[in-house]
């Protein structure tokens, strides 16, 4: 089966009408809870999610779910999140307090939680931040690891070009921020400076072997061909993948990973971000995309999706196909 990837990459000319913010009242600015209720609210799996957070002394005391409109499953994990926040005089993280398996509805209170936070302590906490109305050559749709990593490499192939990345939660990251595995590669230089004798063709043999031969033969064969290219591009934007490991699936060691159990994900997010501050790139959080307008004739200026992915959310995957269809978007605009 395919999947489609967690971004969407529209070429071509495109204008924006900047969303307007919501003015909240907020405190003078400071480091340090002020105490009293403050609200806010994140984007959830099925829609926003409201908290109410107490503050006394300066540390927060009580949350309580205003509206959501989760599913059962994600009780849990709304009532885990809320519990922890409990104590804390600064905001949560989604690296640290996110709980895995229920990224959205975890994502959706953290950015609850946090805006209320915010208030409370005076800073900015806008509902949707107000940006200039404008025009650009591609837009990403999905900051996460697909959508950064086709975001730098487009303009790394092409600096000239400038790239907006939409992004509906108020952090990035996506599923990436819980990845915890690594990146599959064969042939790879870190692999050849350990001594791991490995080759392309037994890592394609092995995904089809676990995908019992009902893997389609060419998207395996890209994904194998271009993994290794990947390792030395994200090596290359400083990301440390030395660690390489065994794991299920693989028949030599091949699973690229941070030292010291460092997990991949937030790792990658951190290096994808900061390989983007000195790009034509720019990341629109808490924007939400609800459709696409074309234009008088009724072209929408051609675009790339992720039709093409091998299968799955795994961050190798992802980042491997989210970069290759970033070099397709700016040659595309080139022609």
């Amino acid at each position: 089966m395919q999947w489609l990837m967690g971004t969407l990459l529209i070429c071509g000319l495109w204008m924006f009408v900047a969303c307007a913010s919501n003015d909240i009242p907020v405190v003078e600015s400071t480091e340090q809870l002020q105490d009293g209720e403050w609200t806010g609210s994140g984007e959830g799996r099925s829609g926003a999610i409201i908290v109410k957070v107490t503050v006394e002394k300066h540390q927060v005391t009580k949350v309580t779910v205003v509206s959501q409109s989760e599913s059962s499953f994600a009780q849990e994990t709304i009532n885990s999140l809320c519990e922890s926040a409990l104590g804390r005089t600064t905001e949560m993280s989604v690296e640290v307090d996110g709980i895995t398996g229920a990224t959205l509805t975890s994502t959706g209170v953290i950015d609850a939680i946090n805006m209320a936070l915010k208030a409370a302590m005076g800073k900015s906490v806008d509902k949707s931040r107000t940006y200039q109305d404008g025009t650009c050559d591609i837009v990403v749709i999905g900051a996460g690891g697909a959508g950064l990593s086709a975001a730098v490499a487009a303009a790394e192939t092409a600096s000239s070009l400038k790239i907006i990345v939409l992004e509906k939660q108020g952090i990035i990251g996506g599923n990436t921020n819980y990845s915890t595995g690594g990146i599959n590669a064969a042939e790879t230089d870190i692999q050849k400076g350990l001594g791991i004798e490995d080759s392309k063709q037994l890592f394609y043999d092995d995904i089809m072997k676990g995908g019992k031969y009902e893997n389609i033969p060419s998207l395996v064969q890209n994904f194998v061909e271009h993994a290794p290219v990947t390792i030395s591009w994200l090596t290359g934007l400083g990301a440390d993948l030395s660690d390489v490991g065994l794991m299920g699936g693989s028949s030599v060691k091949r699973t690229h990973r941070p030292q010291g159990g460092t997990a991949i994900g937030p790792h990658l997010m951190k290096i994808l971000k900061f390989a983007t501050s000195n790009k034509n790139i720019e990341i629109r959080t808490s924007n939400k995309v609800t459709g696409l307008l074309s234009a008088v004739d009724g072209s929408v200026t051609g675009g790339l999706h992720g039709a093409n992915r091998l299968g799955g959310n795994g961050v190798a995957d992802i980042v491997v196909n989210g970069r290759l269809a970033g070099i397709a978007a700016a040659q595309k605009v080139l022609k």
